[in-house]
């Protein structure tokens, strides 16, 4: 999967070509819309050639040997939830499965149709896993859709035999005459053992997250709360307990759990962004711009430092919505799509469109 360099330095270099960009979601759950994709391919491709002259330059024909290029090269796309391509007359620019679902987009025009990569982009982001218990933990990590089991943490605990005396216990004594007995003792060792885990975790999962992924906590409910608490307070936002990621979870459930998961933070981070971006240009002074004017105006001049698009705003305007997103890259901003309670917010404030600024102030709505 692209980042967000690699996909601006595609950008720029097909900005000036016509380009037939085409994303498939094949990965219908209902059994009698399994095909239906191969039904809207074709009549996108029907309409987009209808409306294509036929003239000197050849653009018709430049269309078909791209159908033709992207035909080829979709057939060789096993298992994917979507299949995305740029094609020209020339050659196949870029094509790959993508374990994300995105909208189906058939457009040809100059550049590629970048805005429905930004669904693909939201969930790249690394998620850090760990079933917890009094005894131990697990970690994973999830990437891409690919699960990776990573190390078994255990709570080490020493019990030693109670004596009596200093020897060997006589026949008919038992660890429960008088002081403590055995039993407290292996449950303070167990404690004590389960404590050292639980600050092992916490820089294990510091170290494993950095500063940019995800953390997913499950298993027993009063050790996963303690192994939430023991983080640092900077990971605090960037890290969910899960109850359904227990023991006896398969790696199909803790597939779910890390992308249910990491959707549940990334929206609560976009609410956030997106909040502050509109907070910010409530003030008329501050570093945030909404609507689709002001912020394409802010865009123009390198003052955007985050872009937000609503996906409802890039389907009603996908020309619009991929002028800002293309901007964006050209200019080093972060163009990111949001959805949720985000998207809904930056639909009601900012017309489907906002930005966080550089500096304050630059660009006024």
């Amino acid at each position: 999967m692209l980042n967000h360099e690699e996909l601006g330095r595609l950008t720029r270099t097909l900005r000036d070509k016509k380009i037939l960009s085409v994303y498939l979601d094949t990965a219908a759950r209902d059994p009698a819309q399994k095909r239906a994709w191969r039904t809207q391919l074709g009549d996108e491709i029907r309409r987009i050639r209808d409306g294509t002259p036929s003239s000197p330059n050849g653009e018709r024909a430049a269309f078909d040997r791209a159908v033709a290029q992207l035909e080829e090269a979709r057939e060789t796309a096993v298992g994917a939830r979507t299949w995305v391509g740029f094609a020209c007359g020339d050659k196949v620019h870029h094509s790959e499965a993508l374990p994300v679902r995105t909208p189906n987009v058939v457009a040809w025009g100059l550049g590629p149709r970048v805005a429905p990569y930004l669904t693909a982009l939201r969930q790249r982001r690394p998620v850090v896993l760990a079933e917890v218990n009094a005894e131990g933990a697990r970690l994973y990590r999830y990437v891409e859709g690919n699960l990776e089991r990573l190390e078994h943490l255990r709570a080490h605990v020493t019990i030693e035999p109670q004596h009596h005396m200093g020897s060997m216990p006589r026949r008919g004594f038992h660890t429960g005459t008088r002081g403590s007995t055995g039993t407290d003792a292996a449950q303070r060792e167990l404690r004590e053992g389960t404590r050292r885990m639980l600050r092992e975790l916490a820089q294990r999962l510091t170290l494993l997250a950095g500063d940019h992924a995800w953390i997913i906590i499950g298993g027993t409910p009063l050790p996963a709360k303690a192994a939430r608490a023991a983080l640092p307070k900077a990971l605090t936002s960037r890290s969910l307990i899960i109850p359904e990621m227990h023991i006896w979870a398969s790696d199909a459930q803790i597939r779910e759990c890390a992308e249910s998961g990491a959707t549940a933070l990334q929206d609560a981070h976009d609410l956030a962004a997106v909040s502050y971006a509109v907070r910010q240009a409530g003030t008329g002074r501050g570093r945030g711009v909404t609507g689709p004017e002001a912020t394409l105006r802010a865009l123009d001049t390198g003052a955007v430092e985050k872009l937000y698009l609503s996906e409802k705003f890039v389907e009603m305007s996908p020309e619009t919505g991929d002028d800002a997103v293309r901007s964006a890259l050209e200019h080093g901003a972060l163009p990111e799509m949001v959805r949720g309670a985000a998207a809904t917010r930056l639909d009601r404030f900012a017309e489907g469109m906002a930005a966080r600024l550089r500096y304050p102030a630059v660009v006024t709505a």
